[in-house]
């Protein structure tokens, strides 16, 4: 996501350095024969084509950019979260002992509330199948 927005402020930044030079002034000689405008030799033919060419350039440049933004980066696919670590584990049951709901758990540990119902589930299972202790 990076690359196209470095692109976009070189652009920029090109843009502005262009607009800031003095305007390019090209003398015309009139020719000795009848009058008729001539520029000088190389300048102008080169200096279309040097536009031309750069023109040609930006546009690829932006087919380029394009094509970039079309694609996900892998900077932005969503990675999931760490799964609930032992400390967050013991904290959500000893809250549950205490009363707390689901909800206000999964609040304050700022995990899932489906995480916070799988480990419940899996907590009473497990308390299910214990024999009952002894007096």
């Amino acid at each position: 996501m990076i690359w196209p927005a470095l692109a976009v402020a070189a652009l920029a930044a090109a843009a502005w350095f262009l607009r800031r030079l003095p305007p390019l002034r090209i003398r015309v000689r009139s020719s000795t024969a009848g009058g008729a405008a001539a520029a000088p030799e190389g300048h102008p033919a080169s200096c279309q084509a040097a536009v031309q060419a750069l023109g040609e350039r930006l546009d690829a440049l932006a087919a380029h950019l394009r094509e970039i933004e079309r694609t996900p980066s892998p900077e932005a696919a969503v990675f999931p979260r760490p799964a609930l670590n032992l400390s967050k584990r013991s904290r959500a049951l000893r809250l549950y002992r205490r009363g707390e709901s689901p909800e206000q758990i999964a609040t304050a540990l700022e995990v899932s509330r489906q995480e916070i119902d799988l480990l419940l589930k899996i907590h009473r299972m497990i308390l299910d199948g214990l024999p009952p202790a002894a007096p």
